[in-house]
């Protein structure tokens, strides 16, 4: 049987897919993968996988005998490459500015290192399932930023840093717990950019009271047989103890995409309630990072938007949406009528149904929402 010269370079990659490179066989690899360049596979993007292997790996061994630069020239070729291939392929690209990331440390270039670490988040968030869902409710007091929101048709994306929950989200202790043994100063320092990385990820929360649909499921049941608006608890850790109001959102479709040339996504995920994850694992998915909560969050029905750019993002920062996409506004029970009017004012001119909430005394613990007329 005669191999395709592309094929031959597929067919030393695959035996070698086990073989760790090393400062001992370096020499190795590049004998073998240098002659063979002009032949790497480049036709489409079915073969990107093994492209980018191919650099990676002729990359590493440069690294390993000390040529930052010419394993810093591959990865950076190798990128390209796999763009012009398919800029699509998320993780294979998130995996080689990981790698960039980590030479450029070692080159002891901090600048360029955390540049290549938030590509790599960029690709890690671009990669999480898109939902097509558009209902969703969310629980605010009354400020001038939750108004600014209303009046300014945008939602405000917050630091997870600011959450009630000391451990929303899990990336930080986890990259905590795989980094506090470290003892070499560049293993530290690729930990410490890693994070910082990890840390310009924006989030908002919101209560639906149904799971997201999936190819399995794709009508899911509600979880309980109230309407998420009369979620007593909600109302009372959310929206000031009842003094505030809740928001019912209709988004479309289009809410969440992403944009490669600006390099933005915005990603909608459902909230997984669990006992215990453990820190010892050493990988960590995305969804266990931001979409993982302790069973006693259980009662939020939570879904959150994510969003990541490659600019350096405030603390809070603010994504438009459409001017229609309040439709709803309800009350607090206990909402004065100042704030009431304010919000009405902040959604002047828009057609948005407004509704009080009020006590069931027929069911005392169920809240009700009477239609209101401003």
């Amino acid at each position: 049987m005669t191999f395709t010269p592309s094929e031959q370079v597929a067919a030393f990659l695959y035996l070698n897919s086990n073989v760790t490179v090393t400062k001992g066989n370096a020499d190795y690899f590049i004998s073998n993968l240098e002659p063979m360049r002009a032949d790497w596979p480049r036709r489409d993007f079915t073969q990107c996988h093994i492209l980018a292997n191919a650099y990676q790996t002729l990359a590493a061994a440069y690294f390993c005998k000390g040529d930052y630069g010419k394993a810093v020239t591959l990865l950076e070729d190798g990128i390209a490459e796999v763009i012009q291939l398919s800029e699509h392929s998320y993780k294979i690209l998130g995996g080689l500015h990981h790698y960039l990331g980590h030479v450029h440390v070692c080159a002891g270039n901090d600048a360029d290192a955390l540049a290549n670490f938030r590509e790599f988040v960029f690709y890690s968030v671009i990669s999480h399932t898109h939902y097509n869902v558009r209902e969703f409710y969310s629980f605010r007091s009354v400020s001038k930023f939750s108004l600014k929101d209303l009046e300014q048709s945008t939602i405000t994306m917050a630091d997870p840093d600011t959450f009630n929950d000391v451990v929303d989200s899990l990336i930080t202790p986890w990259m905590w717990a795989q980094s506090h043994d470290l003892k070499k100063p560049e293993e530290i320092k690729e930990a410490e950019l890693l994070q910082e990385a990890w840390s310009y990820v924006r989030i908002r929360c919101f209560a639906f009271n149904k799971p997201l649909p999936t190819m399995e499921n794709p009508t899911p049941k509600p979880y309980t047989d109230r309407e998420e608006y009369s979620n007593t608890l909600m109302w009372s850790h959310y929206a000031n103890m009842h003094q505030g109001f809740c928001i019912r959102y209709q988004f479309p479709a289009t809410l969440t995409h992403e944009d490669l040339r600006n390099k933005q996504v915005l990603v909608m995920g459902e909230v997984q309630y669990v006992d215990n994850v453990s820190m010892a694992s050493e990988t960590f998915t995305l969804q266990k990072a931001f979409f993982t909560k302790s069973k006693d969050w259980s009662y939020e029905h939570e879904k959150r938007l994510l969003y990541y750019d490659l600019a350096d993002t405030p603390q809070y920062n603010e994504v438009s949406v459409p001017e229609d996409s309040v439709t709803d506004i309800y009350f607090g029970v206990r909402c004065p009528e100042k704030d009431r009017q304010s919000i009405i004012a902040a959604l002047k001119g828009k057609n948005v149904k407004y509704h009080q909430m009020v006590v069931d005394l027929n069911d005392i613990y169920r809240l009700l929402a009477r239609d209101y007329n401003p």
